[in-house]
């Protein structure tokens, strides 16, 4: 063994200091202890998308937190009451023309130009807002406003062909491929909402729905994105309510847009008529948006040494946290001080969560 070993006493046996059975067998039982609670301590207290492990028991993670998020917007969308009344007098004052998109005129036409749908520029902002939202809720939201949007997703990730792999070269790797994959299909996905393809087929030449189409098509679509983005804001503004608190989070760490309001006014500012403030124009109808993602939910609550990235405390207030099922103004986290750059802030920390526990 002298020379070739590796783990807790490779060290000592290296030295040339051959240990007893009992003291070998000691130490290398509580170096696996060790590994074992620093696994369970980051499959409790990580969102489990932040971890790419394909370990059976972390892809079985993502996959229950996949199908409780859908499970939960499907909920909200189908049975929630608030969500019904709101959004069908949302869509009443959209079909009455009191809320519509530039472009769509008084008398029912359409003039090209003025919104999201036809400039480049609105575009941009409008998927830079939408794309705010991670790639694990923004598949299960559009999933839940389309109904089943595979068709059209496909199609869009067709027309990427590539492209979101190219110019990274040979030193891209893992890491790269993967955000430029991530960002495809947010793109794909954002598109997926502007298109219709059942008024393509009642608007389109022949039997599969293609260009160029007849009139009333723009006024149609227009109607039908406005409906939908606003639909699918509120669904994501009330999803987090009610599920673990290990579900992942509803923004990218690096989103320009980190609460339900502020993506409401980047994608829609500046393609509304005549509205101003869109969320206070259809406020007094009861769509209010509440969630904000604070800084210390983005915090990396990974634990990789048990003896060093305990000490700050927070990762022990968040452990109390999601045992106790509490989360945002009732968990001890958002009290934490962060970052834990001092004695006294770590102290504070640890205090904290070990009061909670009690």
């Amino acid at each position: 063994l002298r020379g070739n070993s590796a783990g807790p006493l490779g060290d000592r046996l290296d030295d040339g200091d051959r240990p007893d059975f009992a003291s070998f067998h000691t130490e290398f039982w509580v170096h696996q202890q060790e590994v074992a609670f620093t696994h369970w301590l980051n499959a409790t207290i990580v969102p489990h998308t932040h971890s790419h492990s394909n370990a059976c028991a972390d892809r079985r993670a993502r996959r229950l937190a996949s199908e409780a998020a859908r499970t939960r917007l499907w909920s909200l969308y189908s049975r929630d009451a608030e969500v019904r009344t709101v959004i069908l007098r949302v869509e009443s004052h959209i079909d009455d023309g009191f809320l519509r998109l530039r472009g769509t005129e008084d008398d029912g036409g359409f003039k090209s130009g003025g919104s999201f749908l036809e400039d480049v520029r609105l575009r941009r902002e409008f998927e830079r807002a939408l794309g705010s939202y991670s790639l694990f809720w923004l598949r299960a939201a559009v999933a839940t406003v389309l109904g089943n949007p595979g068709d059209v997703v496909e199609d869009e990730l067709r027309g990427w062909g590539d492209g979101g792999k190219a110019g990274w070269g040979d030193g891209g790797k893992a890491e790269r491929r993967r955000y430029a994959t991530e960002r495809a299909e947010r793109t794909a996905l954002v598109a997926a909402l502007v298109r219709d393809r059942e008024l393509e087929l009642e608007f389109g030449v022949g039997s599969t729905g293609a260009p160029p189409f007849a009139d009333g098509y723009q006024e149609a679509l227009a109607g039908t994105v406005l409906k939908r983005t606003l639909l699918l804001v509120f669904l994501m503004d009330r999803a987090r309510g009610g599920l673990p608190p290990n579900t992942p989070l509803l923004f990218r760490g690096d989103a320009p847009c980190k609460s339900s309001a502020a993506v409401a006014e980047l994608a829609l500012r500046a393609s509304t008529y005549g509205t101003g403030d869109v969320l206070r124009h259809i406020g007094h109808m009861g769509y209010r948006l509440y969630h904000a993602q604070e800084p210390i939910r983005e915090y990396d609550f990974t634990v990789r040494n048990l003896a060093m990235d305990l000490r700050d405390g927070v990762r022990l207030c968040r452990l109390v946290e999601v045992l106790a099922g509490a989360i945002g103004d009732d968990g001890c986290v958002m009290n934490a001080k962060f970052p834990a750059d001092s004695r006294a802030a770590r102290t504070h920390n640890v205090r904290l969560a070990l009061d909670a526990a009690r």
